[in-house]
């Protein structure tokens, strides 16, 4: 079959999986959703941004391009209809009041046909849903960008994003780590491409424009700012040509400057810093951390980080099965040891533009980690939620991918993506079923 019949139906199937996961997860028991829904209440009501304070909305610190785009899959309902949102369960469990799952007290009004308040939220979850599908795309055009010869090996990467029941959840829910997500994986496409012809100035602008998008959706996007620095550097090193260095920094700096700036001169103006971040402390002094970072916080770190990462629900309340996240090790384990294989066999014989693309996809999963260990020095356990990882996503499906095939020499290579795409499509229907639902 035509391999754009399959991305096509795999975007397709992922986008009806995902909106299924956001019509099972009862309203707001996703992680920060309740504030996430404020901010997007708060543009519709107001058409202004949220401020930071007391009794405020919760997200007021976020960068508000996610928000706008939610608050317009919202238009059809009318604002003036939401006279009430939701109450606050009193035993919940990280309240410390009782051991119940449910952050909220829920009602007849959030099923269907839906009352104002549920209808509102499932709309701006369908645009979640549409982000998220979007980034499967991207993904699976990465992986074609890198190995136009193996276009198993992207849908692959697709499919080991698009059911992995983490991303499902999430992609199913109010939260700006969709649009990050989708800005990501549009930076690491971009990039791939500029690797064909990295002289080429056009080529970073657009990276630069990918990179407004992430920042403008949630400002640790820039963190892939330097991950694009250090690759425009090693080339301009290895070519001796730093004028040609500074235009193409040039090209990519501008648009994000012009994108962004506007935020960081907004927050001096409120809260006497560029980034807002005192204000932030002081109302969320409660996730700071307040002994020194431990081997035992790293090991819980890492340890949370995974199971998250695959499948732990609500608000980081209701695990998956032990049996999912044993095989998502043996997937993690079989990949890693393909991989090193491959690079061991084949890396010297490759082509010096795939040498390149896999050599920034390691870079980037290796920068990306290195911010959230540093920033676990400033934050708790709140901070070793594994969907911090999901802009990551591209890199570490491709090169996941690419060790799965390389473990089976790349023999019947149709047969491997269809077996494991095909496996966990079906724990991903198994998990809202048989896990999510009955949980509430």
């Amino acid at each position: 079959m035509n391999p754009k019949w399959l991305l096509a139906a795999l975007a397709g199937l992922f986008f009806v999986t995902a909106a299924f996961y956001s019509f099972v997860t009862p309203a707001w028991e996703a992680p920060d959703e309740a504030g996430h829904f404020a901010y997007v209440l708060h543009l519709r009501r107001t058409g202004a941004l949220p401020i930071q304070k007391v009794d405020g909305v919760d997200a007021a610190h976020h960068v508000p391009l996610y928000y706008l785009l939610a608050s317009a899959a919202t238009l059809p309902v009318p604002v003036a209809d939401l006279t009430t949102t939701f109450a606050t369960n009193f035993h919940f469990m990280w309240h410390g009041h009782g051991n119940d799952v449910n952050l909220v007290i829920h009602t007849d009004a959030e099923r269907f046909p839906f009352g104002p308040a549920a209808r509102f939220l499932h709309l701006a979850r369908l645009a979640s849903v549409a982000m998220a599908t979007a980034t499967i795309i991207f993904i699976v055009l990465t992986g074609w960008e890198i190995f136009p010869e193996w276009p198993t090996i992207g849908l692959l990467a697709g499919a080991l994003t698009a059911f992995n029941p983490q991303f499902l959840f999430i992609s199913g829910a109010i939260n700006n780590d969709n649009l990050l997500a989708l800005a990501c994986t549009g930076v690491i496409w971009q990039m791939m491409r500029t690797l064909r012809r990295m002289e080429a100035w056009r080529n970073w602008l657009q990276l630069g424009l990918w990179l407004t998008v992430g920042a403008l959706a949630k400002i640790s996007g820039l963190v892939l700012l330097g991950w694009t620095g250090i690759i425009l550097a090693a080339d301009a090193f290895y070519r001796r040509s730093w004028r040609s260095f500074w235009q193409r920094l040039l090209a990519m700096v501008a648009p994000i400057a012009v994108g962004t700036s506007w935020w960081f001169i907004r927050n001096q103006q409120l809260y006497g810093d560029p980034l807002g971040w005192k204000t932030y402390r002081s109302l969320f002094m409660n996730n700071a951390r307040v002994t020194p970072l431990t081997l035992a916080d790293l090991q819980n770190f890492f340890t949370t980080q995974f199971r998250t990462f695959w499948g732990y629900f609500g608000w980081m309340n209701v695990p998956a099965p032990d049996w999912l996240y044993v095989g998502a090790l043996l997937l993690c384990v079989g990949g890693l040891i393909g991989l090193l294989a491959y690079l061991a066999l084949r890396f010297g014989s490759l082509p010096k533009r795939q040498k390149a693309a896999l050599a920034s996809l390691g870079l980037l999963i290796v920068l990306y980690e290195s911010y959230m260990l540093w920033s676990i020095r400033t934050f708790d356990g709140s901070w070793y939620q594994g969907r911090y990882l999901f802009g990551l996503m591209a890199a570490f499906s491709i090169l996941l991918s690419l060790g799965l095939h390389s473990l089976f020499a790349f023999r019947r290579p149709r047969l491997l993506a269809a077996v494991v795409a095909a496996s966990m499509f079906a724990v991903a229907l198994y998990i809202p079923v048989f896990v999510i639902g009955p949980a509430y």
